[in-house]
């Protein structure tokens, strides 16, 4: 009796080993061949062409497409208003966004990072589109840190981005902006405004996330 249950034992072990052998096969050979993500990285100053990559969906149609950051600046939400937006601000009261707001004790924190960026568009792509939305600065001296752009400053600094998450620019031309990005968060948890504040933000080098798929498109920066 004592052999077969020792036996029975014996089988247990040799199948349950068997079966965790063949799940580590398994995963190793989906590992193997599991498509993987091409990433390119590309400096600051250099055009990069989308080639069909885009940011979030496919229908951006992004063929003749292409890109370049020219500079980038850490500034504040007052600094940055002073010197891009199309009408006066009083920061001397609370500027009311649609996302974020500005009040005086936070209009002199450097939490905004000035983008100046190049766009430009061949005469053969008919309806290609910038998903503004799914532009992505990440900081790599904090990677977890990732930044969008700052719609409610955006609007103030270039009225044709009034609402506009994606837009196109004419075919043939080339179109310069002054993109801003921030790190956005709630605010405290028993905070009555349904508004997020601008975190801030240190000088150093950055990467922003042009395309996310079929390629993964990068260009590196730094503040200047």
């Amino acid at each position: 009796m004592t052999r077969s249950r020792n036996f029975k034992f014996a089988a247990i072990v040799v199948l349950a080993a068997a079966l965790i052998i063949a799940a580590f096969v398994r995963v190793a050979l989906v590992n193997q061949y599991v498509t993987q993500t091409l990433v390119e990285s590309y400096p600051e100053g250099t055009w990069v062409t989308y080639d069909g990559a885009y940011a979030g969906v496919a229908s951006e149609n992004t063929d003749g497409l292409s890109i370049r950051v020219d500079s980038a600046s850490l500034v504040s939400p007052r600094q940055f208003i002073d010197s891009y937006a199309s009408s006066q601000v009083n920061l001397t009261e609370n500027v009311i966004g649609k996302y974020a707001d500005i009040t005086p004790a936070t209009a002199d924190t450097p939490s905004v990072l000035a983008v100046k960026i190049s766009l430009r568009r061949s005469p053969t792509n008919v309806d290609g589109q910038f998903s503004a939305i799914d532009w992505r600065i990440i900081s790599l001296q904090s990677p977890s840190l990732s930044m969008q752009p700052d719609w409610d400053l955006w609007e103030l600094a270039d009225t044709h981005m009034i609402d506009q998450s994606a837009f196109s620019i004419q075919e043939g031309s080339e179109y310069a902006t002054v993109v801003p990005f921030s790190i956005q968060s709630q605010g405290e948890y028993f905070d009555p405004s349904p508004l997020r504040t601008r975190l801030p933000l240190e000088q150093g080098d950055y990467e922003f996330v042009v395309t996310n798929s079929p390629v993964r498109k990068l260009i590196t920066f730094a503040t200047h």
